[in-house]
């Protein structure tokens, strides 16, 4: 019995030596997570520095030289930024207010619209934006003459309510339409994709609008409750 017993006891001992190696290895594999995790982070900050400088560097070769120019894009942050906090105000103030659900808010269900080329869409929530956006994209549209749009987006680039000069009557002709109604389309190119998907305080690009003109594009993300709803983007030129 004596010799059962110390074999037992010599068998918990290396069981117990066995769980404390696993759980070393265990706590080095979650550190290893956190280093990686923290390792991606830090790469997509770097990855979005980098895009900012180097649109940076684009815009001033595209843009005139000069202090006014310089002057333009360095107020551009505050700007977009102030349009982006109005704009997440508004849509919690609606949620509080029972005029929609947070899910509804959230939709991203996009149902096409018939008849429309470039194709647009309605979500359950486009309707309220078309009363509760304007007051807010207009007076900032018209506050600056050198911005083209000023214009709330979705993560995936879907426009509810675009600013009152793009949301001309439909007409048929489509390439009259492609730049007089712009309104409810999901801007799907790669400037469009990452103006409401980035989480950055800002992000400056600049590219070629599929209307030719070549825009210098500022987004900033919209917040709703602390959850990540989209972004606000304003459009401009410089002489």
């Amino acid at each position: 019995v004596r010799a059962i017993g110390n074999t037992i006891a010599e068998q918990t001992r290396q069981a117990s030596h066995i769980v404390t190696q696993a759980q070393d290895i265990i706590g080095l594999a979650e550190r290893n997570t956190q280093g990686a995790r923290s390792t991606l982070t830090e790469a997509a900050h770097l990855e979005t520095l980098s895009t900012n400088l180097g649109e940076i560097g684009t815009v001033f070769k595209l843009g005139a030289s000069g202090e006014t120019s310089a002057r333009l894009h360095s107020s551009m942050p505050k700007v977009v930024q102030q349009l982006a906090k109005d704009v997440g105000s508004a849509l919690e103030a609606a949620v509080n207010s029972k005029q929609i659900s947070v899910e509804d808010l959230f939709d991203r269900n996009y149902t096409p619209i018939a008849n429309t080329k470039p194709q647009k869409f309605n979500t359950r929530y486009d309707n309220l934006l078309d009363r509760l956006l304007p007051p807010i994209q207009e007076p900032c549209l018209d506050r600056m003459k050198e911005a083209a749009y000023a214009i709330a987006t979705d993560v995936n680039g879907y426009v509810p309510t675009h600013n009152k000069r793009f949301s001309l009557p439909l007409t048929g002709d489509e390439a009259k339409d492609m730049v007089g109604n712009r309104t409810k389309r999901i801007f799907g190119d790669p400037v469009g994709k990452r103006c409401g998907a980035h989480q950055q305080p800002f992000l400056t690009q600049t590219y070629r609008r599929d209307t030719g003109e070549i825009m210098h594009d500022i987004s900033a993300p919209v917040f709703v409750f602390g959850r990540h709803w989209g972004g606000v983007r304003i459009g401009y030129k410089t002489e």
